[in-house]
C-alpha cells in the first residue's frame, strides 16, 4: 500500500457565480492563460482566447475533446447554467419533446443527471492533465422554509436541484460574488429606528457557508474577500501542467470517458445510457 503525506498541489474546480455584470468572467479571464467555452456569449469586452459560440451538446463535448490537445492552463466554462439549458434541450429533443417537463414522471430529470456525469468525466480528464476548471454562474434567490424560526432568503447558483449538486460537490471552490452592503439606522419617530440598506460599488467574494450564501473553499479563504484576482491567487498553488494529450480527435479512444463518443462516432445522439435512461428509467 502506498502512503501519500503532506498536502497534494493540484489544480482548483472552481464555480463563481453572482448577479448580472458583477465581475465573475472578469475574475475568471485572471486565472492562467484561459480558454472560455464561450456559450453565453458575453464575454466579448474581454482579451482572452474562446470559442464560438457554442449551440448544442454535441458542439459542447467536441470542444472538451479538442481542448485536451491545446496548451491551456484554465478551461473556463461561460457560463455553466447556459450549458445546462443546452442539457435540458438535448434531453427533450431525443425523447421527441419540447420540454424535459414533457417526458414525464421524471424521467428527463433522470437523464440530465446522467448527462452532467458524462460532461463530469471531461472536466475531470481535463483538470488531471494540470488545468484549473472555472465554472460561471448566474445566481438565484431563494426561500428558506426555517422549521426552527423565520423563513428567509439563501443564495445559490441558478441551476436545477440536478445540476447543482454535482457542479457543488465537484468543485473544490464555489465562490458567491456579490456588491457589498450596509446598513444605517433612520429614525422612525417615538424612538424608533429602520435599518435601510446602502448599496456601493465595492464588491466582494464570499469563500465560506453563511446562513444565506451557499459557498464553500478548501485553500483556507476567509469568509471575504475584495473582488480580485490578487485577492484569489495568493491561495492558489503553483502548478506544473502535464504535457496535452496531442491525440487526433478523429482517432481518439474515448479520451475523456463516454462523452467522446458522441463526437468521435459523428452522432448527435446522447450517450446510449442516457438514451436507455429517457427509454426505460427502471
Amino acid at each position: 500500500m502506498k502512503i501519500n503525506k503532506g498536502k497534494k498541489l493540484r489544480a482548483r474546480r472552481v464555480l463563481i457565480y453572482g448577479e448580472n455584470g458583477v465581475g465573475k468572467s472578469s475574475i475568471a479571464a485572471k486565472f492562467p492563460n484561459p480558454l472560455f467555452l464561450n456559450i453565453e456569449d458575453g464575454i466579448g469586452d474581454l482579451e482572452v482566447d474562446s470559442t464560438d459560440v457554442i449551440k448544442s451538446v454535441t458542439e459542447f463535448t467536441g470542444c472538451l475533446i479538442e481542448a485536451a490537445n491545446l496548451d491551456y492552463e484554465t478551461i473556463v466554462v461561460d457560463t455553466i447554467d447556459w450549458l445546462e439549458k443546452l442539457i435540458f434541450e438535448e434531453v427533450a429533443k431525443q425523447a421527441g419533446k419540447k420540454t424535459i417537463e414533457d417526458i414525464g414522471f421524471g424521467k428527463g430529470y433522470q437523464a440530465v443527471e446522467k448527462t452532467w456525469k458524462e460532461l463530469f468525466d471531461g472536466f475531470t480528464y481535463l483538470w488531471n492533465q494540470g488545468r484549473h476548471i472555472v465554472f460561471t454562474c448566474h445566481e438565484h434567490l431563494e426561500k428558506f422554509s426555517n422549521p426552527e424560526g423565520d423563513s428567509y432568503n439563501y443564495w445559490t447558483p441558478s441551476l436545477h436541484a440536478k445540476g447543482s449538486g454535482c457542479v457543488a460537490e465537484w468543485c473544490d471552490e464555489v465562490l458567491f460574488v456579490r456588491y457589498k452592503t450596509n446598513t444605517i439606522q433612520k429614525e422612525e419617530g417615538f424612538g424608533a429606528k429602520r435599518s435601510i440598506a446602502i448599496g456601493g460599488k465595492e464588491r466582494v467574494i464570499v469563500c465560506n457557508k453563511t446562513a444565506t450564501v451557499e459557498a464553500k473553499n478548501r485553500l483556507g479563504m476567509p469568509d471575504e474577500i475584495p473582488l480580485s484576482f490578487e485577492a484569489i491567487s495568493k491561495y492558489l498553488p503553483i502548478i506544473e501542467k502535464t504535457k496535452p494529450s496531442s491525440v487526433p480527435v478523429a482517432e481518439a479512444k474515448h479520451p475523456i470517458g463516454n462523452i467522446a463518443g458522441v463526437v468521435v462516432d459523428g452522432s448527435s445522439k446522447p450517450p446510449k445510457q442516457v438514451e436507455e435512461l429517457i427509454d426505460n428509467p427502471f
